[in-house]
């Protein structure tokens, strides 16, 4: 039975990386997509041919970086220190 367990594991995971993955066609950001983004908007990252394309994607998604603060009037729970966040517009109709 332990097994049939882990291949059922195993390819739950497997769809699961190609569904929601970085790859994906979702609005899910992954931990991988997030560093990118914080990269670019910090202007780290490093020039490529995928990159003008990534950086169309997150200027039309509209993120931006700013501090904690900014959003919680100033008694947030993130501590400050130059800490700084990933903010993404959320469309209301």
């Amino acid at each position: 039975m332990e097994s049939s367990d882990r291949d059922m594991y195993r390819q739950f995971q497997d769809w699961c990386l190609r569904t929601y993955g970085d790859s994906g066609k979702t609005k899910t950001v992954t931990r991988k997509k997030y560093e990118r983004i914080v990269q670019l908007l910090n202007g780290s990252e490093t020039s490529s041919t995928d990159n003008a394309k990534f950086k169309f994607w997150v200027k039309s998604k509209g993120f931006q970086l700013g501090s904690p603060d900014e959003v919680s009037g100033g008694g947030g729970a993130a501590g400050g220190g130059g800490m700084q966040v990933l903010y993404v517009p959320v469309k209301t109709t």
